[in-house]
């Protein structure tokens, strides 16, 4: 019964659902399923994540 709440819960949370559901990626078999191509809303929350830990490690002295 635990491993069955467990699974449910799992199911709730699966990245790819998600992903699909708000728009943010999607997965070809033709270019490989473990390789998300991005959409462009994915695409717009990915760069504003890079961008703001880009200055977060800045700040910290971070140089490349």
């Amino acid at each position: 019964m635990i491993i069955f709440v467990f699974l449910e819960e799992a199911r709730k949370r699966d990245h790819r659902r998600i992903g699909k559901e708000l728009e943010l990626f999607t997965f070809s078999a033709k270019v490989g399923m473990g390789l998300p191509l991005w959409l462009p809303k994915g695409s717009d929350i990915r760069q504003s994540l890079i961008d703001f830990l880009t200055g977060v490690l800045r700040k910290r002295g971070y140089k490349w």
